[in-house]
């Protein structure tokens, strides 16, 4: 139990469907600003998730979670440009099939506050279940949350740290709103006025309430060619086809026929020696180009050990792909950096 999925926000092309930001979060408009979040600048270089204007109200982008759950954990990075424009009003929230159960806001003196949504409406509105001291969300700064709940209407938890440290501890509240003890959704609401519109990064979702402490995604990108049978669309090197900083979809690509037609590729070192690695998340954009059913596996080779996964069923259009690994398949032990800096990843056809 632990880490499932995560999203750095650094591949996406956009906000559109396929290869932008839209396949895997949906969007919803709000009542003042635009229908689409944008993608500016992330706290590592990259990308990361916002409305980058100072007239939205309500626009939200939600995730489906990969089970619904009662007990969940979520660490995301926040950058709040002007926290005394902070509305209260929860930006972050989790739901079950779209009704509200909880969030997470920011008041106006820097402090986190956890209500029990009752209402999205314009602005998510519901009953206060706790608040931090104030201060604790700063100015134009960076800061990691870690949000670690349980869904009851009797013995709902919420724990909450910003950058490690405890700033809400809250047991036997009622945090559910809608008719089951479960989420199965994120979202992302864009409250807050004037300059106060704040940027996202570095999502990690957890399958339980179970904390890492403060995180980070940082992507790598492929570097050289290992081993390569798929075909370059142009040219030669099939690990430029697919190492773009933002996906492309048919400008480069590699393309294969024949199953077991594999291709694997060196990546990029990690930018520091973390303390711990909690996981490593293999991304791939894809697409079939008829009518028959074609599966990908998304093969991960560290050391001697090759793992291939569990093959993905692909569409008419490209979709994205992620494989999480919380342990080196070579050892069977968490990640090291240096196991990390020496995998070999690319697509190998199933069917």
């Amino acid at each position: 139990m632990g880490l499932v999925s995560s999203d750095g926000f650094d591949m996406y092309n956009g906000t559109g469907a396929n290869t932008g930001l839209a396949v895997k979060w949906a969007f919803t408009p709000g009542a003042i600003g635009p229908s689409s979040p944008s993608l500016v600048a992330g706290r590592l270089g990259g990308q990361a998730l916002s409305w980058n204007t100072t007239s939205v109200q309500s626009s939200r982008v939600v995730r489906n979670l990969t089970s619904s759950r009662s007990a969940t954990g979520t660490n995301i990075s926040v950058l709040i440009p002007s926290v005394i424009l902070c509305d209260s009003s929860p930006s972050l929230i989790f739901l079950q099939s779209g009704t509200p159960q909880f969030g997470i806001g920011f008041t106006t003196t820097g402090q986190v506050i956890v209500k029990r949504v009752t209402s999205l409406g314009n602005f998510p509105v519901g009953t206060t279940l706790g608040t931090s001291a104030a201060s604790v969300m700063l100015n134009n700064s960076w800061q990691s949350l870690e949000i670690l709940a349980t869904v009851s209407s009797t013995v709902g938890a919420v724990d909450i740290y910003v950058d490690g440290v405890s700033v809400i501890s809250l047991t036997g509240v009622n945090n559910q709103n809608a008719g089951s003890a479960n989420c199965d959704q994120f979202g992302i609401w864009s409250n807050g006025s004037g300059t106060s519109v704040m940027s996202w990064d570095d999502y990690v979702e957890l399958d339980s309430a179970v904390r890492l402490g403060p995180t980070r995604v940082e992507t790598l990108r492929a570097t050289a060619d290992i081993a390569v049978s798929w075909t370059p669309n142009t040219g030669a090197g099939n690990y430029s086809k697919v190492n773009e900083t933002l996906v492309d979809g048919d400008t480069t690509y590699v393309g294969a026929a024949l199953a077991t037609t594999s291709d694997l590729y060196s990546y990029g070192a990690l930018s520091t020696t973390p303390a711990n690695i909690y996981g490593v998340q293999a991304v791939d954009f894809a697409e079939k180009l008829d009518v028959n059913p074609h599966t990908l596996y998304q093969q991960i080779k560290v050391g001697a050990t090759l793992s291939l996964g569990t093959a993905v069923g692909l569409a008419l259009g490209y979709n994205r792909f992620d494989r999480m690994l919380t342990v080196d398949p070579n050892t069977g032990i968490a990640w090291t950096a240096s196991a990390v800096n020496s995998v070999y990843h690319g697509p190998n056809l199933a069917t």
